[in-house]
């Protein structure tokens, strides 16, 4: 599976660099007031093209596993990102990436759902036109001649003269029209910049910099910032990913020597806070209970890891190649990347069974979690909904009630007696929200 991998990411890699090159072209013409002097023809070629060996990398694997997990998780991700920013609303596009001054009414060609994508790239397949005659005759039949795609002057063709073809692609011709795309300096412009920098970011995964042994750094310029992200440094967990994949892809590097037993963890925060949460900063580590809960879960069972913070607010544009969302916390160890604080828990205490968190006592018989899940929601609710306080104390009451019976029977003050247990891990977090919150906001 990995050769397959390797014979055709060159490929997807020269069709994204050309895309995202005819972009930022259009693009920034647009926005000097410039004329853009554009075939709508070539733009929706360049597109199909891109599409057509995304499908070549579904067909291989639908789950886009080729044997490396933490790098299978990263292309599929910023594959997934480039689909969902062409496929998602207008006002979901706004309220992932845009800011305040971003308008929900944004009206360019890039709108293309997902599965149009898709039909528009199997279209551009050559394996699906192997009986069609060209007026030009047929390239030699390789090995990969069936999972290659068409070029420009037989899609010209088929795009006059096939009807099914035309159905698909006429309608993106007649959009792609020069005096339909905006202009990068417009604010209007966000899914057009987002398509063009994803593109880059798929580069940049392919072919590191600083090598840039396929496509040179200068061909690589991102058109548009969008308001909530930054570029910055890529932290170097990840750029050791990134080299791995261009050396092992020129078969350099047989595999990735990373630091063992090191967990790098991408949580909630201000950007460089330290590097672990003993750094006298725990008061400012961000607001994620969920950050919180897997912060505590490492420090608990003495796990060596490297804090990478994220701004929420101003996210690093590398981190949509982390998460898609750029949601957090997520993990990276051992050449996987895992989210959702639930799941890094559990993975914590299957990799590192040396010092487990405290198991509750089977012999009491009432679960906390359903209390602390009805705090949390009760919590969180009252936190944006003041008349849901009674609500909220009653469910405050019942949480101190459960937890002074385990501190009699386990004789500790935690849920595991004199250890964090899970069910620790899990509550702490908000209580710590519900007396710095509370402070500010509500609880008097």
């Amino acid at each position: 599976m990995y050769n397959s991998y390797r014979e055709y990411s060159e490929p997807l890699l020269k069709a994204a660099a050309k895309l995202q090159d005819h972009l930022y072209i259009i693009g920034r013409r647009k926005a000097t007031g410039k004329k853009v002097l554009d075939n709508p023809k070539y733009t929706a070629y360049l597109l199909g093209r891109f599409f057509c060996y995304v499908e070549v990398f579904k067909q291989l694997s639908p789950s886009m596993a080729f044997g490396k997990p933490r790098r299978d998780r990263i292309f599929s991700n910023i594959l997934g990102r480039i689909q969902v920013i062409l496929a998602m609303d207008n006002s979901e596009l706004v309220q992932l990436y845009g800011g305040d001054n971003c308008s929900s009414n944004i009206e360019n060609p890039f709108k293309i759902p997902s599965q149009e994508q898709a039909s528009l790239g199997q279209l551009m397949l050559r394996e699906r036109w192997l009986e069609y005659n060209f007026r030009g005759g047929s390239p030699h039949k390789t090995s990969s001649y069936a999972h290659s795609g068409v070029h420009f002057p037989e899609f010209t063709e088929l795009l006059e003269e096939n009807s099914e073809f035309s159905r698909w692609f006429g309608p993106l011709v007649e959009a792609l029209n020069p005096d339909h795309v905006i202009g990068a300096s417009d604010s209007q412009n966000l899914r057009l910049g987002l398509f063009q920098t994803a593109l880059v970011d798929l580069v940049d995964f392919l072919d590191p910099a600083p090598m840039c042994t396929i496509i040179p750094a200068y061909r690589r310029r991102r058109l548009y910032t969008p308001p909530r992200m930054v570029h910055t440094k890529l932290p170097q967990t990840l750029a050791n990913i990134y080299s791995e994949e261009a050396d092992q892809r020129d078969g350099m590097l047989p595999q990735f020597h990373g630091v063992p037993n090191t967990v790098d963890v991408f949580v909630s925060g201000p950007t460089g806070v330290g590097s672990t949460f003993h750094t006298k900063v725990s008061n400012v580590i961000g607001d994620c209970p969920y950050s919180h809960r897997v912060l505590l879960a490492l420090e608990e069972k003495q796990v060596s890891y490297n804090l990478i913070t994220i701004d929420r607010k101003l996210r690093p544009s590398w981190y949509y190649n982390v998460h898609p969302e750029a949601k957090v916390p997520v993990i990276s160890h051992d050449g996987i990347l895992i989210e959702e604080s639930s799941n890094i828990v559990d993975y914590l205490e299957s990799k590192f069974p040396e010092k487990l968190l405290a198991q509750r006592n089977p012999k009491v018989a009432t679960d906390p979690l359903p209390v602390i899940e009805a705090f949390r929601s009760r919590f969180t609710s009252f936190i944006e909904h003041e008349d849901e306080k009674p609500e909220f104390m009653e469910s405050l009451v019942s949480l101190d009630s459960l937890l002074q019976r385990f501190i009699t029977t386990e004789r500790g003050p935690f849920f595991g007696g004199k250890k964090l247990s899970e069910e620790d891990v899990v509550v702490m977090p908000y209580l710590y929200h519900m007396e710095i919150a509370g402070k500010i906001v509500r609880v008097r």
